[in-house]
Order: structure tokens, then sequence, then C-alpha cells
């Protein structure tokens, strides 16, 4: 689990269900934004960009190495 103090990032695809995950990024962002946890959201342009995204975010470093990128942080 993050550490309160570490960046939570999130690649959300705004288009994905008839844009549901736009509707529940925007409740998250709320949610996140009123307990202070640090927070940044990236969105898909185009195919293969979420894949160009988790190479250039700056995921930092994970009590769990192979967690910085995986379903378990991911919300699908």
């Amino acid at each position: 689990m993050p550490h309160l103090n570490e960046t939570l990032y999130f690649i959300v695809n705004p288009t994905a269900g008839n844009e549901e995950s736009l509707k529940i990024w925007k409740k998250a962002g709320e949610i996140l934004k009123s307990k202070a946890i640090p927070h940044e959201g990236f969105f898909t342009r185009e195919k293969g960009h979420a894949l160009r995204l988790t190479k250039e975010i700056p995921w930092g470093e994970s009590e769990y190495p192979d967690d910085r990128c995986r379903g378990t942080r991911l919300m699908n």
C-alpha cells in the first residue's frame, strides 16, 4: 500500500465504457482531493498510448517492485 505522501498515478481511457470511466475518474479524483491524497491522472488519446504512458510516468520506488504498474494498482 502506498504511503500517503506518495503520489498515486492513474491512467484513464476517457472513452472506455461509453465514457463511464471518465465519470468514475471524476468521482475518484474528488474523493482523493478531499482526503488530500496526492494523485495525478493521465488520459489516453489513442491505441497504444497507455503503454507509452507507463514508460513516462515517474512511478518511483515501491515496496513491491513488480506492483508499480499492474492490476493491483489499476482500475478497470
